[in-house]
């Protein structure tokens, strides 16, 4: 609740006071310039280089062996913001986590958007996703004294450290957010003797806390990400110890593909040094949504440099309560703060004045609330937006009045477009909150199978493939013309082997509105396939909607109920909508053929294109209905045969 709040007021704030929601600068590192200024420092360079030495030697060793990790390293950290005006220290110390949530989860390669790297594999030979030995938690008991911190209390400071070394908290992986010039900077080669990450307070997280927050396209936590790979001993990946770039610098990683330059942005591809940049790696320059991976290799090399360097950070366990408490029941239950509530059931697990009664006054910082008090969770503290008395008032006390909540009786609704969110079907995947800020909804892989009168061949129930074998068929979507005017942009740079045409899914709803389209293949022997060759396609908003199915020179067909499992059509004249919208041929259902303009009605308007055509050899029209590269009688024969046939009235153009 508190973090859904405090990134509503501050995206209020932004919109009453026209302040920029994003950044407009590429990504910036300062961690060179940093490593320049600390090796001016004798007795900095002397330990740093004898630390350097010993961390050669373990990692020459590990390359011979294979790595497994058995025992994860736990790294406590500590987070200090400096030069905060109005800190909230309860959603600072929610950002923490969140932030720290994010660490962990890249580090361990646990991120959900590291399956775009299938897609990307087939580029880098060699090349596997690594996962580093190493879980970073926050600090909450034996905290340093002078800094107002309870055990229990996450070690989060606030305006309480200046600069980027505090002397107090060593031992410890520091973070420092303040303002900066930079995204982040850190020493190439951490040595936990009070050093510290520092990040800027617009690059810290995935939301906002007043002035710390994460613009676009910084905003989902990777800055931290690439700065404590620096700070394990990771160059840039287009660098050496000097981080100058070119193709003759080199990371000192052995899988990490050489490159001359940062990638900024969000590349497709970019290629340098004979290979395929890596841009999609956390220690390249690319945006937040756009890196996602580390390598075995540098996995490898970070947990060498804690092993081998971070002994004092890895061995201060006892500043981490992790024990399982007696008292709060059942016996089994984890209570961080000692407040006597559970894990599971604290909604604030490192606060032991939290939950608290409802009704018990507090501040929500909100100047635009008064009456604040905790609400019936024990954790929110909300009061009464008083600019919603006129907007049918605000229910639920999230500052979004009732009038225009998608949710007016919960809390933590609407929530940022994009949120990552579960639907509760396990037939979606990449769940997202939509644009009415309620709605749950993931990406549905359509299943379905099909015969196509005009390719069927009943002896052997498969579809001739004459146009794959005299390639004829495009690698780009065909449907881009009248009458469908599609503008998806599948394409391929070769058609599989087992491929007879293109087809067209549109997702509809009961009253006939088209929600998403997408094209695909249909294979030899009925199934749909993306252009990637995976059976199925992947298409927003599909299910438990209505799906028609349009190929270039057959009747279109509408299912007969909404989409919740693969549908075979090949099977069931009931499977569609409207009456005998199938052929039944030998047993099997067919679509019709002959609809040569595609408008849903098999009439003289395609007969009139055909004649047109009459006679073509080695062509892909739409009027050579048994898709063998000719068009002639046989073509006619399919149109005649099925003359005067109208399909259903909802899909027809």
């Amino acid at each position: 609740m508190i973090k859904f709040c405090q990134w509503l007021t501050t995206v209020l704030f932004l919109m009453l006071f026209g302040l920029p929601m994003s950044y407009g600068q590429q990504r910036t590192c300062g961690s060179a310039q940093l490593q320049q200024k600390l090796s001016k420092d004798a007795a900095y360079q002397r330990k740093h280089i004898s630390r350097v030495k010993s961390f050669q030697l373990v990692n020459n060793k590990s390359k011979r062996n294979a790595f497994s990790c058995t025992d994860t390293i736990l790294l406590p950290v500590a987070i200090h913001f400096q030069g905060i005006s109005n800190p909230d220290i309860a959603c600072l110390r929610d950002l923490s986590q969140n932030q720290i949530d994010i660490l962990n989860k890249d580090f361990q390669a646990q991120n959900s958007d590291l399956s775009n790297w299938q897609a990307k594999a087939s580029n880098y030979p060699g090349v596997n996703p690594g996962a580093a030995c190493i879980k970073f938690v926050i600090a909450n008991l034996n905290h340093p004294s002078g800094f107002n911190l309870l055990e229990g209390d996450p070690a989060v400071t606030v305006n309480a450290t200046s600069g980027d070394f505090v002397n107090e908290w060593n031992n410890y992986i520091n973070i420092v957010v303040r303002d900066i010039g930079d995204l982040g900077y850190a020493p190439l080669g951490g040595l936990g003797d009070g050093d510290a990450i520092t990040i800027d307070d617009n690059a810290f997280g995935s939301y906002g806390c007043g002035q710390v927050f994460p613009q676009f396209p910084y905003n989902i936590g990777r800055t931290l990400v690439h700065e404590v790979g620096h700070y394990l001993y990771l160059n840039h990946i287009w660098a050496n110890s000097a981080d100058v770039g070119g193709c003759s610098n080199d990371d000192a990683v052995a899988d990490t593909p050489n490159s001359s330059e940062p990638n900024y942005g969000c590349p497709s591809q970019h290629t340098s040094c004979g290979s395929i940049d890596l841009y999609m790696n956390y220690m390249d320059y690319a945006n937040d949504a756009c890196m996602y991976m580390f390598t075995e290799g540098q996995a490898l090399r970070m947990n060498n440099w804690v092993q081998t360097n971070l002994s004092n950070v890895s061995n201060n366990a006892s500043i981490v309560y992790t024990n399982e408490c007696a008292t709060c029941g059942p016996s089994a239950c984890v209570d961080l703060d000692e407040d006597g509530y559970c894990e599971g059931v604290d909604c604030d697990d490192n606060n032991d004045a939290i939950p608290a009664a409802s009704g018990t006054a507090c501040n929500d910082n909100n100047p635009n609330t008064e009456n604040d008090i905790i609400q019936a969770d024990g954790c929110t503290c909300a009061g009464t937006l008083s600019i919603c008395l006129s907007q049918g008032g605000d229910a639920d006390s999230d500052g979004v009045c009732d009038d225009v909540d998608c949710n007016p009786n919960d809390a933590c609704y609407p929530k940022p477009v994009g949120t990552v969110c579960d639907d509760g079907n396990a037939l979606t995947i990449n769940d997202k909150i939509q644009a009415d800020g309620c709605t749950c909804e993931g990406t549905t892989i359509v299943q379905a199978k099909l015969y196509l009168e005009g390719l069927y061949n009943p002896t052997n129930q498969r579809l001739t493939s004459y146009l794959n074998t005299q390639n004829l068929i495009p690698f780009s979507q065909p449907f881009n013309a009248t009458p469908w005017n599609y503008t998806g942009s599948e394409s391929v740079n070769a058609i599989p082997t087992d491929v007879v045409d293109w087809v067209l899914i549109m997702v509809r709803t009961s009253d006939n509105t088209i929600l998403s389209q997408a094209a695909g293949f249909l294979t030899t022997n009925g199934t749909i396939v993306d252009v990637k060759g995976n059976e199925g396609i992947l298409i927003p908003h599909a299910y438990n909607q209505y799906i028609s199915i349009h190929s270039r020179n057959h009747l279109a067909v509408l299912t007969k109920v909404p989409y919740t499992s693969a549908i075979d059509l090949t099977t069931s004249l009931s499977s569609v909508q409207g009456v005998s919208q199938l052929k039944n041929i030998a047993g099997r259902y067919c679509l019709y053929a002959g609809d040569y303009d595609a408008n849903g009605i098999i009439n003289n308007q395609d007969y009139n294109r055909w004649i047109l055509k009459k006679a073509q050899l080695a062509a892909y029209l739409s009027v050579d209905g048994d898709a063998n590269g000719i068009v002639n009688n046989l073509d006619y024969n399919l149109w005649v045969g099925n003359g005067s046939k109208i399909g259903v009235q909802s899909i027809q153009y």
